[in-house]
């Protein structure tokens, strides 16, 4: 068969040579506009998985211009440009793509995307609506949306998402945890615990789900649990402050004043400018009776935060054990007018 091929292909070219002068050549172009609009949209989508957004972008700009019904090269030039923050671009490539697709999902779903990322909420809600309208298996599209609602404090209409979203995907992590958070506002802190230990359960690398399983158990009072949880999360993330920090309000109200202490001074090694960690020391120390600890940490916390409502209640407190009575009739002054009613209290109650 190799030689057969070899052959036919010198027959042609002998029957060529006998149509045109020796000066005369001849081009065979096997490519086409749309070969290479092809071309270049692969390499677009090669250079949009390297996370080399802007070579994407002028790749799938080669691709339209090629080929200007090319609806994946709009919606691939619109994800790059969403990654690199040119929002209007973004939005302008894929109301092409719905043009050309008004009835599939995933427009709807990343116009939605663009909209969040841009800080068009509402805008984003109506779509991920609209996207989970034309594809009912889509659970992020009901996810997102119930997060758009829990932001504006719906937490009712919040859950209703949420629940879609989970009857969709029976093992959607996030959904379990933002659920949690949407009971948990709504005071309903068993279906909260529910919630967190399943989306741990799920993902066991979710430190921020940890966390918020550790806050509901410690409002249910179960202090060791809590601490566990909050443990849980700084394995994950040891740089984790928020959880640290809650870990140590779970001591503290335990009674573990120098645990608390501990993971407070964590804290403030991993950021020196977290005033909760300061105001959180200064509480404990006034548990454990040193006043002049307490003071200097409350003030820490003022000066970070002037508006610091509780580290003035807090200095006031230690300040009136130091015999600065003045000093600490201010401060609770100055915390009632910071909204602490228990300033104003101590104030009408101690200072003349």
């Amino acid at each position: 068969m190799l030689k057969i091929i070899v052959f036919t292909v010198t027959i042609i070219f002998m029957v060529l040579s006998k149509a045109f002068s020796q000066s005369d050549t001849i081009r065979i172009d096997a490519t086409t506009p749309a070969l290479e609009a092809e071309k270049a949209y692969n390499q677009g989508t090669e250079a949009l998985g390297k996370k080399d957004f802007n070579s994407a972008i002028i790749f799938f700009n080669k691709a339209i211009e090629l080929k200007p019904d090319f609806d994946n090269a709009w919606f691939n030039r619109s994800t790059a440009k969403l990654e690199i923050k040119d929002y209007a671009g973004a939005l302008e490539d894929v109301n092409k793509y719905i043009e050309f697709h008004p009835n599939i999902d995933q427009g709807y779903y990343h116009r939605a995307q663009i909209n969040y990322s841009s800080s068009k909420k509402d805008i984003a809600f109506e779509d991920f609506k609209k996207s989970a309208e034309l594809n009912p298996a889509n659970a992020k599209a009901h996810y997102y949306a119930g997060g758009i609602l829990f932001e504006k404090s719906e937490f009712q209409e919040a859950l209703k998402e949420f629940n879609k979203a989970l009857i969709i995907d029976e093992e959607y992590a996030y959904a379990y945890n933002d659920r949690g958070s949407a009971y948990k506002q709504l005071n309903d802190y068993d279906h909260a615990i529910a919630d967190y230990k399943k989306a741990v359960q799920l993902n066991n690398k979710m430190a921020f789900a940890y966390n918020n399983l550790g806050t509901a158990l410690r409002h249910k009072e179960k202090y060791d649990e809590a601490i566990e949880s909050f443990s849980m999360a700084v394995e994950v993330n040891p740089k984790y402050v928020l959880a640290l920090n809650n870990r140590g309000a779970a001591k503290h109200d335990k009674g573990d004043y120098k645990g608390a202490i501990s993971d407070f001074e964590s804290c403030i090694k991993i950021n020196p400018k977290y005033a909760y960690a300061y105001n959180n020391l200064a509480s404990s120390y006034i548990k454990l009776k040193d006043f002049k600890k307490a003071s200097e940490n409350a003030s820490k916390a003022i000066d970070l935060d002037a508006k610091y409502a509780q580290a003035y209640l807090n200095r006031g407190i230690a300040k009136e054990m130091l015999r600065d009575e003045k000093g600490a009739c201010q401060d609770w002054a100055k915390a009632g007018e910071l909204g602490i009613k228990t300033g104003n209290t101590y104030a009408n109650r101690d200072c003349k």
